[in-house]
């Protein structure tokens, strides 16, 4: 009984290894009791597997790392792969080449060994101001180089303890309501960025191409200072300009010049420094790969500076690890999950890989992956603690926060409502999220709820948020998060017990029964409800206070029309009738509703007919009850009491202060 969201076409409508085991892995494995030999290079190309038999890569094997086997690719690409990971068929094959190891005393011969990439800086292109005019469409710039050694990321090892991600530099919050300049809807804005570390002083950057609604094009840079009221702008160029991270320390921006206004695909990579002081020059500016080729333009999809010249970008589905003074690539991760969302530790080190049930974490400095967090279901939004010895996992109605430094799962937490978008952690012991609102992890709970528009990331802070109003208004305020009617609920919560906080815990009792008017497989229903509630940790029960309730029924007649791929959009195609099934959950104690969830079965809006089949046959047959879908139902474990859930409120921004209701 899902709902299926698909395009319309209806008419109308491997893990780190300590030094010391890596040393024993490699006398092992290599060495044969026979210290001071190491392995030459070889020039046979071979296709080299993990040891699941999986994946499979040809390459030229290039010496041996502290972090693994070194691999190259026909295309001269490096990857590293830790031995543990390989088939026994290629190390055995490293054992063979042993016997060929090159004598390092015979005629002053040096064992070849791979050169790790590094980040110190190119003596021949330190970093100086040339000018904004480096900035214009005509400039030419060179390309950033693509030829990083690339990181196994395939690891199926749980991630081991870690040294913390260093602490977020973050300015101190304090409430403001300032105005911002108007611009039409074709304007696009960017996220705020954090200029000092002592005051409240940020920038966004507006941008906007020529189209037939109006021939201005423009990019443009604004700052807010605390205590003033208006912005200062401080560049303004004839065209396209966007601010994508800002590293404090070095008083350095990173910016994408000359993208596409709808897209926001295609563009270069630009330093500019000097944006706090007021007074931007630029430095340097790159084309990224891909930027020549036809088709689609390559898209900067993320980009944060961890130096003065050192940045991570994801650019299409691959991760570079570039310094912008020589243009070189130190790392690079390649084919990247499109929906998971990269996020990088505070100092740089780690970074954060979704996909789906997991999330993995590279040493950006080792140049290895270091292993997996696991999630259920889902792709996760994650985030790292403003500390750095934490991470959180969200997605769907769970969160998920793991112990960086003790390698282990620190909290589990399921919330009634669904998360939604992961804003950030406005404190150490609080994340915040899009519909269950402000979570705090002590009490593993959503403790309020915020309504916070989502067109623009917001920029999370220390007990507040900077948030922008693009619609009414065109102002830009910073609110506090917790604000006091949520501090003072948060009190009361605190105070109470789980037993007093919660309905339904692990453990619980609660009693089944299941209902429809049609013709439906009651005992299918019942079965597949148990087993919801059994993975929920509650224990089924004839005598249960709490009841969970299960009924498949019918909706209303709908009239559907399709129209074929390659017919004329005019073309008024075919109409067909249903009438849905539809399936509502609830569970109630006495009067009281705890929680629902209910489905409809719909037809999906893509449909192939076989040879000879009719459209009306092929609809028929979503019209039909799925008492099986209670058995794939997720059900929260832990559900507030009535009383609880009074104390949680809502609120939302009217003017630059939260109003609740």
């Amino acid at each position: 009984m899902t709902k299926h969201h698909f395009p319309l076409i209806r008419s109308l409508g491997l893990s780190r290894i300590s030094s010391g085991i890596r040393c024993l892995l490699l006398c092992l494995l290599i060495c044969q009791n026979l210290p001071g030999q190491e392995l030459t290079p070889s020039h046979e190309t071979r296709t080299w597997r993990d040891k699941t038999g999986t994946y499979s890569v040809k390459a030229v094997f290039a010496g041996i790392s502290e972090s693994g086997v070194e691999l190259m690719k026909s295309n001269g690409e490096r990857i590293v792969v830790p031995i543990n990971m390989l088939s026994p068929q290629d190390q055995k094959f490293l054992q063979d080449l042993q016997s060929k190891a090159t004598n390092p005393f015979e005629k002053g011969a040096m064992p070849s060994s791979a050169a790790k990439p590094t980040d110190a800086p190119n003596k021949t292109s330190d970093l100086h101001g040339k000018g904004l005019e480096i900035l214009s469409p005509d400039h030419e710039a060179a390309v950033l180089s693509a030829e990083g050694r690339e990181i196994f990321t395939k690891s199926d090892e749980d991630l081991p303890p870690l040294a913390p991600g260093g602490e977020e530099i973050r300015a101190p919050w304090s409430a403001f309501v300032k105005g911002m300049p108007k611009y039409d809807p074709y304007t696009k804005r960017s996220a705020p960025v954090i200029l000092s570390k002592d005051e409240l002083n940020f920038a966004f950057s507006a941008h906007r191409e020529s189209n037939a609604v109006a021939d201005e094009e423009f990019g443009r840079i604004y700052m807010f200072r605390q205590g003033k009221h208006h912005e200062e702008l401080l560049l303004d160029l004839p065209h396209t300009l966007k601010i994508v991270d800002h590293h404090i320390a070095s008083d350095t921006t990173l910016v994408v010049v000359g993208l596409d206004n709808n897209s926001q695909r295609g563009g270069d990579l630009a330093l500019l420094r000097g944006l706090a002081s007021g007074k931007p020059d630029a430095l340097v500016r790159w084309r990224v790969p891909g930027w020549d080729r036809a088709g689609f333009k390559p898209k900067v999809e993320f980009a944060k500076l961890i130096s003065d010249r050192v940045a991570i970008v994801r650019v299409n589905d691959t991760v570079y690890k570039w310094d912008l003074a020589s243009g070189e690539c130190a790392y690079q991760v390649t084919k990247l999950n499109a929906s998971g969302k990269i996020k990088l530790s505070p100092n740089g080190r780690y970074l954060a890989l979704p996909e789906s049930r997991m999330c993995r974490l590279v040493d950006l400095e080792e140049g290895i992956v270091l292993g997996r967090i696991p999630f259920e279901k889902l792709t996760p939004e994650v985030g790292f603690s403003p500390d750095g010895k934490r991470i959180a996992l969200v997605g769907g109605s769970q969160v998920v926060i793991w112990n960086l430094v003790s390698g282990e799962l620190e909290k589990e937490i399921t919330v009634g409502a669904h998360i939604g978008k992961f804003h950030g952690w406005p404190s150490n012991n609080h994340i915040l999220v899009d519909h269950a609102g402000l979570i705090d992890l002590d009490l593993g709970m959503a403790i309020w709820s915020y309504y916070l528009p989502t067109e623009i990331p917001l920029l999370v802070l220390d007990g507040g948020v900077i948030q922008m109003d693009l619609h009414s208004n065109s102002a830009i305020y910073s609110l506090p998060v917790p604000h006091d009617q949520a501090l003072r609920a948060l009190k009361v919560l605190d105070g109470r017990s789980a037993s007093q906080l919660l309905a339904l815990k692990p453990g619980s009792d609660v009693r089944i029964e299941v209902s429809s008017d049609e013709d439906i497989d009651f005992a299918a229903m019942e079965a597949g409800l148990k087993k919801a509630a059994q993975s929920a940790g509650w224990r089924v029960s004839p005598n249960a206070q709490v009841v969970l309730t299960a009924r498949i029924g019918r909706g209303e007649k709908q009239t559907l029309h399709f129209r074929s791929l390659l017919s004329s959009y005019f073309d008024p195609g075919e109409k067909v009738k249903i009438r849905p099934f539809t399936a509502e959950v609830q569970i109630r104690q006495g009067n009281n509703l705890l929680w629902s969830r209910s489905e409809t079965n719909m037809v999906p809006s893509l449909i192939h007919l076989k040879n000879g089949e009719k459209l009306k046959q092929v609809v028929k047959r979503y019209e039909k009850a799925d008492p099986e879908y209670f058995e794939r139902l997720w059900i929260p474990s832990k559900i507030l009491s009535p009383d609880a859930k009074q104390k949680i409120g809502r609120s939302r921004n009217a003017n630059g202060s939260w109003k609740d209701f």
